[in-house]
């Protein structure tokens, strides 16, 4: 199956975007993108910084802290699924109200609220279930992230 996360919304401290999976539609939040500073490195700056958009493999992953989720995969994005120098791993896609909550990883949500903390999405865990329920969990399906197109009447 095919995954959609257009990313739309661009702060300081988050990145909000749609995650589309057949007729459902999840809210999603992220860290920013923060470049790597290390030459050659494209997988921007690791444990502060979303991934690159682009096409990624989702492999299945898990561990006492996120047991049965997927793990975002593009190697020429220097995104991989184990740890390898130079490289970003365990990208994945789980549960999480705020960016600050993450390292590098999307979490879903039912709604985006703005409070004096900044951005945060609502019922992660909730849509996470939806998310898991509705993907077998097995190697085949892929996400695509983009950033949204505005478009102009120029």
């Amino acid at each position: 199956m095919e995954l959609v996360l257009i990313r739309d919304h661009f702060t300081a401290n988050e990145t909000l975007g749609v995650l589309k999976l057949a007729e459902l539609r999840f809210q999603t939040i992220e860290r920013p993108w923060i470049p790597d500073p290390d030459p050659g490195e494209d997988g921007g700056m690791p444990h502060v910084s979303c991934i690159p958009e682009g096409t990624y493999a989702l492999v299945p992953h898990s561990s006492v802290k996120h047991p049965r989720v997927f793990a975002l995969v593009n190697d020429a994005l220097d995104v991989v699924h184990n740890p390898t120098p130079g490289k970003r791993s365990d990208i994945l896609i789980h549960a999480a109200n705020w960016a600050r909550e993450l390292e590098g990883c999307i979490a879903p949500g039912r709604e985006r609220v703005r409070d004096g903390n900044g951005w945060m999405v609502t019922h992660s865990a909730e849509s996470m279930r939806a998310i898991m329920a509705a993907l077998s969990w097995e190697l085949g399906h892929t996400i695509i992230i983009r950033r949204a197109v505005v478009e102009s009447n120029v």
